[in-house]
Order: structure tokens, then sequence, then C-alpha cells
């Protein structure tokens, strides 16, 4: 097949420093190609972005066409200039339309040239909003590989404003915050009808997928997230890295005001190392990896002497592999549960994950007291980590259980796989 592969950034393999999206971007479309199809990568790009590549992201380009793959030139998005923010929230709120909440569906016209040009028989979206909407007149039938719906973070933000930092204090200020969630249930709309377009749709949370269908969608599937194996037979040498004398527990990696992670860091710093403290004393240290900043009531969260803040790092690889316990608090709020990428990347290094229950709902294949621990509370998950940190072999025998699971069903190799049986089916 000759697949138009649409996603949101420039793909980027492992070695570059790139984000989640990116490197997972990279995995798939040279699985796909490895399959044997020509893959014509097309990056659509948000309006935030400026509009030029950064020089890693011009590697990043070379390196899709040393794999084989074809590069397109990326295509940019302009706001209109006319329409501050208070108008665009009117202008969703009651006047709604896939063009007001994505304006990417500007390139329609565009991109069905080309993929008529390109003679492309099957379009591939990956974790892409901009790609939906851009992609949506295209005839060739549309394969929709997701993380969230794309409404679903900007709700959860909203029934949580105060903890994302909404002003609420003036009446105007809470006028516009109603305003804002009309909006939401109207961008949910428009979302589902722009999924009414795509042939296919699969989510890597098992909830998600269930939505879909839920909402009416004829093809919805739960296909597993996927991360690449980096270190192959030599993960295990990695694990057995020289730990911190200090007690280490990674206690989130990645952006610190994405909307799961905001979720996390308030729980982790609210709830669990008060819980930790009861239990252990000083004997550990919870570092936080991460760009970006978290918001204000979050930042309070993490102010204690056990929480280490410590923004990007260069080999977060050695990180993970140091630490004892890896710690997702993530998915604690019922209004935003969803599958996540870090519990593949912690568990190719065979790190011992105690997570929040709810993690297993978006993503089945992790079991309590199989590859990880999994509890509701602060003092359940505190518990659960006291008790890795004391017993090195339940730490080793749930972290080879991790990366046993991955191998099973994890890699782009074997993901691209169920996706292509899917198509062909």
């Amino acid at each position: 097949m000759r697949i138009l592969f649409a996603t949101s950034s420039v793909p980027a393999p492992t070695h570059r420093k790139a984000g989640a999206v990116a490197i997972v971007a990279f995995e798939a479309a040279r699985a796909l190609h490895e399959a044997g199809h020509d893959v014509f990568v097309q990056p659509i790009f948000a309006s935030y972005r400026r509009d030029a590549l950064t020089e890693d992201e011009l590697a990043d380009v070379d390196s899709l066409a040393e794999a084989g793959l074809v590069p397109e030139e990326p295509l940019w998005t302009v706001d209109d200039p006319l329409a501050d923010p208070r108008s665009t929230v009117l202008r969703q709120a009651f006047r709604p339309s896939v063009d007001s909440f994505y304006p990417t569906a500007a390139h329609r016209d565009l991109l069905r040239a080309l993929a008529e040009e390109r003679q492309i028989d099957l379009v591939f979206e990956l974790w892409s909003p901009e790609s939906l909407a851009a992609c949506s007149s295209i005839a060739a039938p549309v394969f929709t590989y997701q993380g969230n719906p794309d409404h679903l973070p900007h709700t959860a933000r909203l029934a949580h404003s105060a903890l994302f930092g909404y002003p609420d204090r003036t009446l105007r200020q809470r006028a516009l915050l109603a305003l804002r969630r009309r909006a939401a249930r109207n961008w949910k709309r428009e979302h589902l009808r722009l999924m009414s377009t795509t042939r296919w749709t699969a989510n890597n949370s098992a909830l998600d997928a269930a939505f879909y269908t839920q909402q009416g969608h004829p093809n919805s599937s739960y296909v597993q997230n996927m991360w690449p194996d980096v270190y192959g037979e030599g993960w295990r040498e990695r694990r057995e890295a020289p730990s911190n004398e200090e007690r280490m527990i990674v206690g989130s990696i990645g952006n610190l005001g994405s909307t799961g992670n905001t979720f996390g860091l308030a729980f982790l710093g609210t709830e669990i190392v008060p819980a930790l403290e009861r239990l252990l004393g000083d004997r550990f240290a919870v570092h936080v990896f991460g760009n970006g900043a978290p918001y204000p009531l979050v930042a309070a969260a993490l102010e204690h002497p056990r929480v280490r803040m410590r923004g990007w790092v260069d080999d977060l690889d050695a990180e993970i592999a140091a630490a004892e316990v890896f710690l997702l608090a993530n998915n604690n709020c019922e209004d935003f549960r969803v599958g996540h990428t870090r519990v593949l990347h912690a568990w190719t290094l065979g790190a011992c994950l105690v997570a929040h229950e709810n993690i297993a709902l978006a993503m089945p294949e992790i079991v309590h007291g199989e590859n990880a621990l999994l509890g509701r509370t602060g003092d359940e998950l505190a518990a659960h980590v006291a008790a890795v940190l004391d017993d090195q072999s339940l730490r080793r025998r749930l972290g080879d259980a991790g990366r046993a699971t991955y191998e099973r069903f994890f890699t782009p190799e074997l993901v691209i796989g169920r996706v292509l049986e899917i198509v062909e089916a």
C-alpha cells in the first residue's frame, strides 16, 4: 500500500531529544515501511507552532529519509489574526463548527489533492487532532490511531478549573468559564462528527475505544500503545546500574503542566508523599522529571523536602534504571483516565511499576501482583512503594514481568502488525 502518515510533529528517532509523540511516530512509520509499504510522512502543525523547523527537526527529516520513508513538506496553520481568544470562545460556544475547533481544516483541499497525486491507498493518523481535521475529505480510507479523544483533556481541565489556574473571582471570569464549558461540550460533538469520516479508529486506551463504540463508530478497537526497544538484550545490564544512595523513586516524567501529570502530581504531593513520610521517615526521595512548570496549586503541593524537582535531564533512561520504583500517580481522577506511554518506557528498562489502579482500566495488560502493584488511595500506594523498597526480589520479579509484558504486547512491530490486520480484514 501507499500510506499517507499524518502526524502533528516531525517523527524523531530515540537518540534525539524529542517527546513521546515524535518518538512513537517515527517507530510507527518505520514499522509500516518495514512491513512492505510506501510511507509518505506528512507533518501538520497546530497554529501555536512557529513556521520553521528547529535544527533537531531538520536532522529528524534526514533520519526519515535514511529509514526509507518519504518526508513531505510540513503544513503550517495560522489562526485568524482578527480572532482574539474571547471571540474564539464565543464562536465555539454559540456558532460551533469543525473549523472553529480545528484550524487545520483549512488544509483539506490541499491534502486531498496531495493524496490523489501520491495515489494514496490509506491515511494513517497518529495522535493528531490536526491530521484528523486536515485529512477529513481525502477519498482514501482513514485509520486514526489515537491517544485521548481530542476534547477530553480540555473538558477535564474545565471540570477542575481551580487546579488548572482558571480565574473565577469576578463575575466576568465566571461567565467566561461557563462559556468555555459550553464550548467544550460543542467540541465533543464536532469531534465525533469528524470521527465519523474515519473508516477505523484505534485507541491506546481501552476506555476510549469503548467510548467511540458507545458513540456509534462501527470500527472502534483497542490497539495497544507502543515504545521502541532501545536496549534489546542489554536492558537487564542497564537496570543493574548503581542506584543513588537515597531510596530513589521516580514520581513523574514528561511536561509538568500536561493534563494527566497535573492530576498525578497533585495527588502525589498531597496524598502519596505524606503517606510515604509516615511509613519511611526521611529514607526516600521522589524525583520528578520533565520540562515546563506545574500549575500554582500543584507546585505548592510539591514543596516538600522529600521531593526533588529535576527538570529536563540528558539521560532519562539512566535515571529510571537507577531508581528502585517507578511510581505513576496519574489516572487518579475519574474525569481523566488514559493510557500512558511512560509505562512502556519504564518496562523496557525492567523498572518496578507502582500505579493507581485506574491505569489498568485503560491498559488491561497491567495486572496487580503480576507486573505491577496497584492501589487507589495515597496510603495504599505508599504501602506498595514501601513493600518493594524493602524487598529486592519482589522489585525484580515485577520488573521482569513488566519487561515480558512489553515484549508480548507493546513493541512497534507488534502494534503496527495489529493495525495492518484490522485494515486488511
